[in-house]
């Protein structure tokens, strides 16, 4: 414990030193760029650092994903991890020696070792933000195969990888008391931040067009069709809703179980109720339009979507998995909770919500999404990096410019 305690401790006594080079640049590092919930969380950090006059450089395993075009381009980018993956810590390693950062900042497991070992390669004191966004105890029960070997090397030497940490960062109470049980670490080593889902701009993407129709009748799920998000428990509640009402359900997202929620929804006679509309580049106005949100989970980090459908000013169910949820809707003051796999609850819950039985006002929905803006967010992940706060000029509209190009 006295390691971690020493690591943390490092913040402040560093805090000067990271302000004398006159903010050099913030390293944000990730496996790809593709269309998640981490990813489009990184943007909205790199967006906020961009607009408080901070350099920003991203730093990817793979050169891939559909949000290579959302990147600011003034940001630069370097891809490290091809052709060969193996070489990623090598190569940031020379990276980091030859440009030092003010501090790097990472997410996903396997990312966050890397970067460990690229730093202890480089034999550097760059601070680093380890962050962690999902439930590391249902991942690893769950891995598959070569996933499990992964997994398995993970809980062995994430613990090394934190206790070289600036900080370890998590994104609920649950998710740090998960990651502190299964890898056996301080629970007061690791800081909660939560995602950074509202910024200044919400308000606009929300009032832009909807791509679908829909009513106050609809009920919408936006996320990736991965078996986390348990779709066949949302289909389940939609056979015994389709008994009692007339039903409109919309799901937008992608991912690799769409062929057989495909499946599923005609052998369940739900062909003329369910929409499966793919992904939607912007769901904000769908969330406007609709009645009630639903996230059918198995296991989530944190649970964005239903903080930006109560930004939207609408009703939210969910399952009460671990760990997020309860935290967000306050244990079913901002919306209702169900058990996870109970189609019959999950469809009292929507039916409920679309009659106005419960239902929560959209100003007060509205107020407690705010408490997870971006801004907070930034201010402290750049605290726990070391930077004086007071110091920074207030925020500005980043300047366009021609995009920096993409380096290997």
């Amino acid at each position: 414990m006295t390691e971690y305690l020493k690591a943390a401790s490092r913040g402040k006594k560093d805090k000067l030193k990271i302000m004398d080079k006159d903010r050099q640049q913030v390293w944000f590092v990730l496996a790809k760029l593709q269309m998640g919930g981490i990813e489009r969380n990184r943007l909205k950090l790199i967006n906020q650092c961009l607009q408080w006059g901070i350099n920003v450089h991203l730093i990817l395993l793979e050169c891939k994903g559909e949000l290579l075009q959302d990147i600011p381009p003034q940001v630069p980018v370097t891809c490290l991890g091809q052709p060969y993956k193996f070489a990623f810590p090598l190569r940031l390693a020379k990276l980091i020696r030859s440009q030092p950062p003010a501090c790097i900042i990472s997410a996903f497991d396997d990312v966050n070792l890397m970067v460990m070992v690229a730093r202890a390669l480089a034999r550097s004191s760059t601070p680093v933000l380890l962050s962690n966004h999902n439930t590391f105890a249902v991942v690893i029960s769950e891995a598959k195969e070569l996933e499990k070997t992964k997994y398995f090397v993970l809980k062995h030497t994430l613990p090394w990888a934190f206790r070289r940490a600036r900080s370890v960062v998590a994104v609920s109470n649950g998710v740090a008391d998960d990651l502190s049980h299964s890898l056996c670490i301080p629970r007061e080593s690791i800081e909660v931040i939560y995602n950074p889902v509202i910024d200044s701009g919400f308000h606009d993407r929300t009032c832009l067009p909807a791509t679908h129709t829909v009513s106050k009748q609809t009920v919408l799920f936006v996320g990736r069709l991965v078996s986390q998000k348990d779709i066949p428990n949302l289909l389940a509640a939609c056979v015994i809703l389709k008994q009692r009402r007339h039903l409109d359900v919309l799901i937008a997202g992608d991912g690799p179980e769409r062929p057989m929620i495909e499946t599923q929804i005609k052998a369940m006679g739900l062909a003329q109720s369910v929409r499966l509309v793919g992904m939607v580049q912007n769901p904000l106005p769908l969330m406007a339009g609709s009645g009630v949100l639903v996230l059918p989970s198995r296991f989530e980090g944190l649970g964005n979507v239903l903080i930006e459908a109560m930004a939207c000013g609408i009703q939210v169910v969910s399952t009460n998995c671990p760990h997020g949820p309860a935290e967000i809707l306050e244990d079913g003051r901002y919306g209702q909770l169900v058990p996870v796999g109970n189609p019959e609850a999950l469809a009292a819950a929507i039916e409920q919500s679309l009659n106005g039985e419960f239902w929560v006002e959209p100003d007060i929905l509205q107020a407690r999404a705010a408490e997870f803006s971006v801004e907070k967010a930034t201010r402290r992940y750049l605290e726990l990096a070391g930077y004086d706060m007071d110091s920074l000029p207030p925020s500005r509209q980043a300047t366009p410019q021609t995009h920096q190009p993409f380096t290997f």
